[in-house]
């Protein structure tokens, strides 16, 4: 007694005794039921026993059941999120193959199948082509097969490990049409086993395979003419197993809710008529053509109805049974009363089978004329001719076809009061014409009613079509490019909604910047055609716009957006302005975006992980590590946990900063500090190679990808392009060609940028012949040289002393239009200055012009630079003119080789007022202070230049080599020697340590005026400083003193 007391408590409302009285309980959607446990299928001795009981005994069954299973019911379940893993039976062509493509478009993942394995292969092979080899896979299975299924179900869980979307889509007529006293035994068991069998043998399998995933599944199975029990006369057979679709479909329905099964769903879906193989082999009589061609539609249109619906399913949460159709009573009732047929390409162009419609809009009278064209005979039938002639189609085929007897007789009535309707108007008819041309993609016909098309239209007909997206685009693509709207955007803004809410948000963009982009459409222009083609605020839309303003480049159109919403009393979601403030940290300009990021919470918005990652990005990219980790502990402290960007954005900020024990000590604390929920990646580790790469630690970086390989963490492209990059700048060409070939064993092709690391230290070798070779082999492979490409080659030319080649080269580049920018003509224009062709820069520099390149501030630097180092002042100040005038600005590069002229041909003080305007410019630099010191002291100018030094320390500029060695000269040449040495001394000190020019001009200096003995001695001090002495210097001076060294002289610079 005390368990059934304990039983009873757990019993649903709807078993107990109050669900016999007149006011049922109601449920809450989310109600916990009860249900069985998961580890093992109810057997079918279970269910014979659990049918033998009694109704109370059956409660009680269900009751304990519950009770030893409570909270395990969808609570327990796992969320079904996109992308989804869908398998779908015979799916090779016709609609299978449609929907295959049609979830792929969505993202999702797709297994095929079909008896063919040729068809298999080539079905598989081309959507590979369109979505890559990630997400599709194909085995042949034949579905009458038990074992066959079996091994489909092994294959769809080795590739995707779990299914959740089963379509039951293999079926079979044995492409005949005839009466059933006419088929042969093999065409009978071709239908039955394969429509009736393989269905049982599929939906067993999947409801098996689906009960033990923790996500659980759905089935649809694809039922067809006779499913609705109307005859199926010259298909019988074919009518009969497509009935017993949707029997067997609500006995396992049955059977599910019986046994408590709440993880598994089987739905019937279905696609209407369809014009494929199927259906077109039994399209013979002059009635079937009609209907096929008003009433069928190609797999790509059924296709795209079908998926959005059958992904709202498990998108919903929901485990309740649906019935998705495509085509139904009323609609091919509206489809055959609205317009005439299609044209009939499926069964050629004779005169005598070709239906065409013709509307003639008629001015200045009321009623409008439908004319049809039959091979036969032409008729002119007025509105209520027409009429009636319709009325027996309908009455004829629509009830026996698409409508249960309920909807038959409404049909019916309806056609029955049709004729005392007032005909349509002209806008009407013309939109009912689009509407059935559109769905047969008759483009041709539609050419003919395009000039009574509107704007107004256009957006009426896209929202008819929304269900359709791809269609809706294509018929608004080609009204832009056959007619012309003055008012575009209204039609524009429609479709954008339309391909929103279907989640094409690729297509929306591209749109969207079209309308900024070539139509030069203001951000708020598009925004009010937004707002007003909707009706009411559509967030999505929104977010999508400021995403939009963002790709385009139109940081502040974003923000205008933004604001115009918020004033309106529109709010765009916090996403939007994450993808803002994204792209304005992409433009540096980071006081920009803490004002944008603080006017952002005022408003009230929440932070989540991507805003918080977003601050963390800026402070690492303004190098302020400790207020990055500040703001990463703020986030946990508001509740929000972190990703594993995160964290690799804070490893890359140490890494850029060289600080590579704080990356190491982030990576190693990243499971403490994300309690074990974050777990470094592959981005991760590449962050740490790179960091230890680029200052010479290859040793720790190897140690870095080994532990990739414990941790089971792939390499990827980007591990070895750091490394080959990380061995070539360290001359290790050996050792970054063998990464090379381990990375081509490892299936990965070389990029560009693996190709650029090897080009470029061969020409810094001198090998340009084998630098050469390697763009060959890449051509040769199929792999795009970039500009970076071409511009090391050129660099690398010119470099060894191979300018004309270079030259040569760069021209042959310019031809095949494979360089579109300045850089390969800066890099030319360089080693022409350097080798003092002055001439032929400045003729390389017109030449830009002409190309319809336009020098930039590096190019015209280059020149001043020459100039001023030859005291052509003049010709370069006219370079820099040119520069204004072009609206670029001068950098303080250009400054500083200014300087240096004037300083270089006794103008110091034209020089310092120059710099006294950089000064008030706050541009200031040490090789400015250095230019003007060094110019005092050859004009002798001695006050002025130790004036000068002091300004410089009191602004906090530190002396560096160069300033002490300018020192050091001045000294020596006033025979100060000893003063020099103490300077040299104290710059010891300081942390500076001398160079070789520090060498040479003490050494030079000390042994014209001293003994061998105290040049020795210097020569000693500055050796045991770490000074590395100069080549010719050592020989020419140290050497005669020290006979038994001359044989050392290579063991200096």
């Amino acid at each position: 007694m005390a368990v059934n007391s304990c039983t009873c408590a757990s019993i649903p409302p709807l078993l107990s005794s109050k669900s016999h009285h007149s006011n049922p309980p109601r449920f809450h959607p989310h109600t916990n039921f009860p249900k069985f446990d998961r580890c093992s299928f109810p057997t079918v001795s279970w269910r014979q026993n659990l049918g033998s009981l009694s109704t109370s005994d059956s409660r009680l069954v269900r009751a304990s059941a519950s009770a030893s299973n409570s909270g395990s019911d969808s609570e327990s379940r796992e969320p079904m999120l996109p992308p989804y893993n869908v398998l779908i039976t015979g799916s090779t062509k016709g609609i299978g193959y449609a929907l295959a493509k049609e979830f792929l478009k969505a993202g999702d993942n797709v297994v095929i199948c079909s008896r063919s394995a040729e068809r298999v292969n080539a079905a598989v092979q081309s959507l590979r082509q369109d979505f890559g080899e990630q997400h599709v896979w194909g085995t042949n299975c034949d579905v009458r097969e038990g074992q066959d299924v079996k091994d489909l179900v092994a294959f769809a869980q080795k590739n995707l490990k779990y299914i959740d979307i089963w379509i039951n889509n293999a079926g079979s007529n044995a492409y005949s049409y005839k009466p059933l006293a006419e088929a042969s035994d093999e065409d009978l068991i071709e239908v039955v086993t394969t429509n009736t069998l393989g269905l049982m043998l599929c939906c067993r399998e999947a409801i098996k395979m689906m009960f033990n995933q923790p996500r659980g599944g759905h089935i649809f199975n694809i039922d067809g003419a006779g499913s609705d029990g109307r005859p199926t006369p010259r298909f019988a057979a074919y009518g009969a197993t497509k009935r017993s679709v949707v029997h067997l479909t609500k006995s396992l329905q049955a059977e599910l809710q019986m046994q408590d099964v709440k993880n598994v769903a089987v739905h019937n879906l279905s696609p209407g008529m369809v014009t494929t193989d199927l259906l077109m082999s039994g399209a013979t009589t002059k009635q079937a053509k009609f209907f096929i061609n008003v009433l069928a539609e190609p797999p790509e249109v059924v296709a795209e109805y079908l998926v959005p619906n059958i992904r709202s399913v498990p998108a919903n949460g929901s485990m309740k049974p649906t019935y998705i159709r495509f085509l139904t009573g009323i609609k091919a009732y509206s489809q055959i009363f609205s317009v005439k047929s299609r044209s009939s390409v499926a069964f050629g162009s004779s005169p005598s089978s070709r239906y065409l419609t013709v509307i003639v809009l008629k001015e200045h009278k009321r009623n409008e004329t439908i004319c049809e064209v039959n091979g036969d005979d032409a008729l002119d039938l007025g509105s209520q001719a027409l009429f009636q002639k319709r009325r027996r189609y309908l009455m004829n085929w629509v009830p026996s076809f698409f409508s249960p007897p309920k909807t038959s007789r409404l049909i019916c009535r309806g056609l029955h009061a049709s004729k005392h309707f007032s005909p349509p108007n002209s806008d009407n008819i013309v939109f009912k014409a689009v509407c059935v041309n559109l769905r047969q993609r008759r483009w041709k016909l539609l050419e003919q009613i395009s000039p009574s098309l509107t704007s107004s239209l256009v957006s009426r007909v896209v929202r008819e079509f929304r269900n359709s997206p791809q269609l809706a685009l294509e018929f608004y693509n080609w009204v832009r490019r056959n007619r012309n709207f003055p008012q575009f955007l209204e039609s524009s803004c429609t479709v954008i909604h339309v391909l929103i809410d279907s989640r094409r948000y690729d297509d929306a963009l591209s749109l969207m910047e079209s309308l900024m982009g070539a139509e030069g459409l203001p951000p708020l222009d598009v925004l009010e055609g937004l707002i007003t083609s909707c009706g009411c605020s559509s967030p999505a839309v929104f977010d999508a716009f400021v995403r939009a303003c963002t790709r385009f480049g139109d940081s502040e159109g974003a923000y205008e957006v933004i604001k115009k919403l918020r004033l309106d009393g529109y709010w765009v979601s916090i996403h939007a302005w994450n993808n803002f403030l994204n792209h304005v940290i992409k433009l540096n300009e980071f006081d920009r975006f803490w004002k944008m990021y603080k006017e952002m919470l005022s408003y009230g918005y929440v932070e989540n992980v991507n805003t918080f990652n977003l601050v963390i990005y800026a402070l690492c990219k303004e190098c302020k590590l400790l207020e990055a980790i500040s703001a990463y502990y703020r986030m946990l402290k508001s509740g929000v946990w972190p990703s594993v960007v995160t964290f690799n954005m804070i490893i890359d900020g140490a890494c850029r900063m060289g600080d590579m024990e704080l990356a190491l000590k982030v990576l190693r604390k990243m499971g403490l500090m994300s309690e074990d929920c974050v777990t470094p990646n592959s981005v991760t580790y590449n962050c740490i190679i790179n960091g230890f790469c680029k200052i010479g630690g290859l040793s720790v970086a190897e140690e870095i990808r080994a532990e990739m390989t414990e941790v089971g963490v792939p390499f990827n492209l980007r591990t070895y392009a750091t490394l080959v990059d990380g061995y070539a700048k360290r001359g290790s060409l050996e050792v970054a060609l063998r990464l090379c070939d381990e990375m081509v064993e490892r299936g990965l092709t070389p990029n560009p940028v693996v190709y650029n690391s090897i080009i470029h230290r061969l020409c810094i070798e001198g090998d340009t012949e084998e630098a050469f070779s390697l763009l060959s082999d890449m051509i040769e492979r199929n792999i795009c040289p970039d500009e970076f490409t071409y511009s090391i080659l050129i660099k690398g030319l010119s470099r060894n002393g191979l300018v004309t080649e270079a030259i040569r080269f760069h021209n042959h580049i310019l031809e095949k239009n494979l360089v579109k920018d300045v850089f390969s003509h800066n890099i030319l224009i360089n080693y022409l200055c350097k080798s003092k062709n002055l001439r032929s820069a400045k003729q390389l520099m017109g030449s830009m012009f002409v190309r319809g390149l336009f020098p930039d501030t590096i190019t015209y630097g280059t020149l001043i630079d020459c100039h001023c180092k030859e005291g052509n002042i003049g010709s370069a100040v006219q370079i820099y003119e040119k520069l204004i005038v072009g609206k670029e600005k001068p950098n303080l590069v250009i400054y500083n080789s200014v300087i240096n002229g004037l300083c270089k041909e006794a103008s110091v003080d034209i020089a310092k007022l120059l710099m006294d305007s950089l000064q008030r410019m706050d541009v200031l630099d040490i090789i400015t202070y250095n230019t003007i010191i060094n110019g005092y002291f050859i004009s002798g100018m001695i006050d002025q230049a130790f004036v000068l030094l002091r300004e410089m320390e009191k602004v906090g500029i530190s002396l560096n080599i160069v300033t002490y060695n300018i020192l050091i000269n001045f000294l020596c040449k006033f025979g100060c020697i000893q003063q020099a040495k103490e300077l040299m001394k104290v710059m010891i000190s300081r942390g500076v340590v001398p160079d070789f020019i520090t060498y040479t001009t003490l050494i030079t200096n000390l042994s014209k005026n001293c003994s061998p003995e105290e040049v020795i001695a210097l020569h000693d001090y500055m050796v045991i400083e770490g000074v590395i002495p100069d080549r010719q210097t050592y020989k020419d001076i140290i050497c005669p003193y020290l006979p038994e060294e001359n044989s050392k002289i290579s063991t200096v610079r």
